[in-house]
């Protein structure tokens, strides 16, 4: 039985905080805990640099990201990944969202906010590979 994590913060714009769905999809997708793994985005907005430091230091993982292009084939990635995009919560905003995908069903596996809703648009495809 595959094991899921939700996020457990919440994007708000007004008030400046950001949602942790990236840390909740590495940890649905490496079936890891990870408790040293920080929140992925920095005080500034901005990717946290220390959140891939632990990943990889402590957990021996490496973030792997294709953006996605009309037409071209992605083969060559994984069946699941993580798939990045707008939701119904994030379109007038332009922040990103992350759920697992199932890339040859096109189906969303999980979202791990509460709403479920999954995504109105991809924009790239996310995985972890060994380090």
């Amino acid at each position: 039985m595959i094991r899921l994590f939700d996020q457990e913060t919440f994007s708000d714009p007004k008030a400046g905080t950001s949602g942790d769905c990236t840390r909740a999809c590495f940890r649905t997708y490496a079936q890891a805990e990870m408790p040293l793994l920080p929140h992925p985005i920095g005080g500034d907005g901005k990717w946290n640099p220390e959140f891939h430091e632990v990943l990889e230091e402590e957990y021996g993982l490496y973030h792997r990201t294709q953006p996605i292009f009309p037409g071209k084939d992605y083969g060559f990635l994984p069946r699941v990944v993580m798939a990045a995009g707008l939701t119904d919560r994030s379109a007038a905003n332009g922040t990103t969202h992350l759920v697992i995908y199932d890339r040859i069903a096109a189906r969303v596996v999980h979202d791990p906010h509460p709403s479920r809703s999954g995504l109105i648009e991809i924009r790239a495809f996310d995985w972890l590979v060994a380090a």
